[in-house]
């Protein structure tokens, strides 16, 4: 478990479009509800989920996070 959640914030350094959306869809279930208190409401899909993260790492470059 701990290498997916690895892999999904990993996927928010990535600027390749194909290769976030790849690395998240291997991370997450197929059916998703991701809750951001950014987002106006939950995301439920993985492309809407991608492209927070694509939007989210362009404002925030060279931004990480990891499992502690």
């Amino acid at each position: 478990m701990t290498d997916r959640i690895d892999a999904f914030f990993g996927a928010w350094q990535l600027e390749s479009r194909e290769e976030r959306l790849e690395t998240i869809t291997s991370t997450v279930a197929p059916s998703i509800v991701y809750v951001d208190p950014r987002t106006p409401k939950p995301i439920t899909s993985i492309s809407a989920l991608s492209e927070y993260v694509g939007m989210f790492t362009a404002k925030a470059p060279g931004w990480s996070a990891k499992v502690v």
